[in-house]
Order: C-alpha cells, then sequence, then structure tokens
C-alpha cells in the first residue's frame, strides 16, 4: 500500500502478487470496526496494482484495509489517513 500515511482526498495505491485470475475485495474499516470504503475488482494478471481514492470526507486516524481474494486468503494492513 502505497503511500501510507496518506492524506483524504488523496489516491493510494495496492499493488499485488497473484498466481490466478480471481476477485479482490478491498475494504477499509475505521477504529469502531464500520466499514467506510467496499469495493471489488477483478484480476486477471499475476503481478498487478489497483488505485483508488481516499474518501475526502474521513476523519483522521488509524484504519485497517482489509484484502480478501475469493473470500479465502486475507490481508489486513493498517492505514493512517491524515
Amino acid at each position: 500500500v502505497n503511500p501510507n500515511p496518506v492524506k483524504r482526498g488523496e489516491t493510494i495505491e495496492v499493488q499485488f502478487l497473484n498466481s490466478n485470475a480471481s476477485n479482490l475485495s478491498i475494504l477499509l474499516y475505521n477504529q469502531l470496526g464500520q466499514s467506510v470504503l467496499n469495493t471489488s475488482i477483478h484480476i486477471s494478471a499475476k503481478v498487478g496494482s489497483y488505485t483508488f481514492i481516499i474518501p475526502s470526507n474521513l476523519s483522521e486516524g488509524c484504519y485497517q484495509l482489509v484484502m480478501v481474494e475469493d473470500d479465502k486468503n486475507r490481508v489486513v494492513q493498517k492505514l493512517i489517513v491524515q
């Protein structure tokens, strides 16, 4: 995930390494566990990236960025929003 920390309204890039075509869900949770962003993409390349904009109405603080591949593999990363 790049950049981290990220400013509200700024674009963030998620890079992934994948062996097969799959569906990837990207979710962002606030400190209360509430989902503040939820998107799904289809990955067809073995290596790639996806960019999205951090909503400008988010409060500053720590968030959990969760990436789930085909409802199986889960990666969780802390994301700081400024």
